[in-house]
């Protein structure tokens, strides 16, 4: 008779742990669905405001091309905590550059990669989840990090430089 008490004990201990491991799991997979629809829509947000600011530099360079001594300025850059990066001459492209100079916005990678370099990371990331704006003979002008508005905030002036539009941190 104390065999079968021990026995079903050790049923009951068993599927009750079963119980808290299900449940256990099923809250972890909710926090998780939860965080990545937040930051889902961070990033969305992120990305509708790269797109502005590269909507704002396209109307300078098109004021330019008709007035060279033209300087537009755009002031409080954002989206903050993300670069603004050139890609120009033969250097490689992000794939909505299409083969020609432009601006990009995005998120910036991290400077350890294992298995592709530096640069082939950040190029994907400016293709899969940043904003570019094509401008022809656009001056290279590597990267601005765009600072938030409690520390500085990043303002831009775009002008011409001979036949070069020039993008520089103001």
């Amino acid at each position: 008779m104390e065999i079968k008490d021990k026995n079903k004990k050790g049923m009951l201990l068993a599927s009750e742990l079963l119980k808290i491991v299900l449940s256990l799991i099923g809250i972890v997979l909710l926090i998780y669905l939860l965080v990545s629809i937040y930051y889902a829509r961070v990033d969305g947000e992120k990305l509708l405001q790269a797109k502005a600011t590269l909507e704002k530099i396209s109307q300078s360079v098109e004021v330019l091309n008709v007035n060279s001594s033209y300087v537009g300025e755009i002031f409080d850059v954002t989206p903050s905590n993300w670069v603004l990066f050139s890609y120009t001459g033969s250097r490689q492209k992000p794939n909505s550059c299409f083969g020609e100079d432009c601006v990009c916005i995005c998120d910036e990678v991290g400077s350890f990669q294992l298995f592709s370099s530096v640069e082939e990371k950040q190029l994907k990331e400016c293709s899969s989840k940043g904003a570019c704006v094509r401008i022809s003979n656009l001056k290279d002008f590597g990267k601005i990090t765009i600072k938030d508005v409690e520390d500085g905030s990043t303002n831009l002036k775009i002008r011409k430089d001979g036949k070069w539009v020039e993008v520089i941190s103001a």
